[in-house]
């Protein structure tokens, strides 16, 4: 009996809550546990890939509900990366044909999107890449046939490394689609997306040298800079972070889409906005001072902006996940909201909270080109930065 499978997506940072019977969370949920898989609630995995493979018992309550059933729905973020999309497909491959197994290059496919997820997939001398094409095609993940797509790509690409012993980074791993001429298609548009990101870059983008503190298994004799590429506006590319990395810029701050908070019938715009360090250097410098800061000025303008008994655009019930050693959000100042300023395990990369953030793109870009100049090695200090539209804030590292 072949297993009809059904797909439902979500907002990033999403709790799964209780989980239906029948569907399977994966790389949202914000925890672990049956019916559940996402890495984001633990440090412990790299990507949600490789917590699936090391909990397949999480999925012994799909296999009792494939018993009497035939259909499974599975249930990931909108605009699947390509951590959703692999998990998805190692479900799908887990489960269908009852074969209750995963394919024999599991460790290839994990070691890739755990490569892809930190950021180190490069465009090396092909401008085309495997995790490109799946990015673009994922856009259409609103239309059942165009996001099958995404899953058949991915067939072909784990046998072309199966079986063929192509690398998931080689340029021809995608040699024998069905639809060249599609492939073609996408090709085209991942060059066309780098001619807007020299657009952006000519046009929307400030160049900077962002002085940042090392990390406490590193020592230096002070902190250093590093090159930044700053958007000032929304992108107009896709892979913005792949094109500035490969151009040699090793700090991006990208404003996404606006998001908005309408209390008591009025609107206020918020932003969404990542930034990201060069994975390589993960063991010299850390973000993490820069998520403190971030979250403790955005307390602040909540109060500012909100007041103290109106503060309900971030869900202050409990911190972010469960609690469990490891868990970087039950520490202050994050532990005060289930909605806090993300920041990954690593401290490579900082993202305002689901809801969107108060502070706006402006504040935001002078925190980050102004926080590093305050960090001398080895000293313990007050710091005060100021923001023209906030009161100032003394946050103690």
């Amino acid at each position: 009996m072949k297993i009809e499978f059904k797909y439902d997506f979500h907002d990033k940072g999403t709790n799964a809550g209780d989980v239906p019977d029948g569907h399977i969370w994966l790389d949202v949920g914000n925890t672990l546990k049956p019916g559940v898989i996402d890495h984001h609630s633990s440090d412990g995995y790299s990507c949600t890939a490789e917590a699936l493979q090391k909990n397949l018992d999480l999925l012994s309550g799909i296999k009792s509900h494939l018993k009497d059933h035939d259909s499974v729905v599975l249930n990931t973020h909108k605009f699947p990366d390509a951590d959703a999309l692999f998990s998805m497909w190692l479900v799908q491959y887990y489960l269908d044909g009852r074969k209750h197994e995963l394919p024999k290059n599991i460790d290839a496919i994990v070691k890739y999107v755990s490569e892809i997820d930190k950021g180190f997939v490069k465009i090396a001398n092909r401008p085309v890449t495997l995790y490109q094409v799946l990015s673009f095609q994922a856009e259409n993940y609103r239309d059942p046939y165009e996001f099958q797509k995404c899953l058949d790509i991915i067939t072909i690409a784990i046998d072309k490394n199966a079986h063929d012993g192509f690398s998931f980074m080689d340029g021809n791993i995608l040699e024998g689609m069905a639809d060249s001429e599609e492939l073609q298609k996408l090709k085209e548009q991942i060059l066309g997306d780098y001619d807007n990101y020299e657009k952006d870059r000519d046009m929307i983008c400030k160049k900077s040298q962002i002085t940042l503190p090392a990390s406490d298994n590193y020592t230096v004799a002070s902190p250093e800079k590093v090159r930044a590429l700053i958007w000032t506006a929304q992108p107009t590319c896709k892979h913005h972070r792949l094109w500035a990395r490969h151009e040699g810029y090793e700090l991006t701050v990208v404003p996404m889409a606006d998001k908005s908070y309408s209390p008591d019938e009025k609107s206020i715009v918020c932003t969404d906005i990542i930034i990201s360090l060069k994975p390589e250097l993960a063991e010299k410098y850390s973000l993490r001072p820069l998520a403190v800061l971030l979250e403790q000025y955005e307390q602040e303008k909540e109060r500012s902006v909100l007041g103290e008994e109106n503060n309900t655009k971030r869900d202050h019930s409990s911190p972010r996940g469960e609690q469990k050693d490891g868990n970087r959000f039950f520490e202050k100042p994050w532990s005060l909201t289930a909605d806090p300023w993300y920041f990954t395990g690593d401290g490579t990369l900082v993202q305002s909270p689901h809801s969107g953030s108060l502070l706006s793109l402006r504040e935001v870009i002078h925190i980050v080109e102004t926080f590093g100049e305050c960090f001398i090695k080895e000293y313990r200090m007050n710091i005060l930065v100021p923001l023209h539209t906030i009161p100032y804030i003394s946050a103690t590292f």
